[in-house]
């Protein structure tokens, strides 16, 4: 159960590590939250292809909300997703929890909302379920998350992996 937990925290900090460091550039009028494709907005079609993805940050073997830091384990994530253009996805990742690592698949389903910010639930290959937040920067070539589940502090970035053909 133990193991599951963290794997499930590890594929989310991937996915939010990703997802986070689009949103946290630069304070913009108006949020933090810029409004990447003011002019044109994003949709499902705007995140295609691979992503190359890191992540770090901490989590609570308990899954409860941090009350301090002594019960917490350090994680590190580096995933390569793939995203359809129209709402699902799917990663294989190595995590690296308190010096134990791994690697695990998973795949879900994702929503991008007109200003670039989404949601991803990932189904993780133990059956665990995981929430990350995101926004998406760059035209579409990076994406920023945060996990959005209690217990896990985590921060992620995906950068577009590019094929050299093109």
């Amino acid at each position: 159960m133990r193991r599951a937990l963290i794997l499930g925290v590890l594929v989310c900090l991937t996915v939010s590590t990703v997802l986070a460091l689009s949103v946290l550039g630069t304070k913009h009028p108006g949020g933090i939250l810029a409004k990447v494709y003011a002019h044109e907005g994003c949709s499902l079609g705007t995140l295609t292809g691979s992503y190359g993805t890191a992540a770090d940050g901490l989590v609570n073997p308990t899954g409860q909300p941090f009350v301090s830091t002594s019960a917490t384990i350090p994680i590190a994530v580096m995933a390569v997703q793939s995203f359809d253009g129209a709402g699902k996805f799917s990663q294989s990742n190595t995590s690296n929890v308190g010096g134990f690592v791994f690697t695990a698949t998973g795949s879900g389903t994702y929503t991008v909302n007109a200003d670039c910010s989404g949601s991803v639930i990932a189904n993780l290959s133990n059956g665990e379920v995981i929430h990350i937040s995101f926004v998406i920067v760059d035209n579409g070539r990076q994406i920023l998350s945060v996990s959005a589940d209690p217990g896990v502090i985590s921060f992620a970035r995906a950068i577009r992996i590019v094929n050299p053909q093109d």
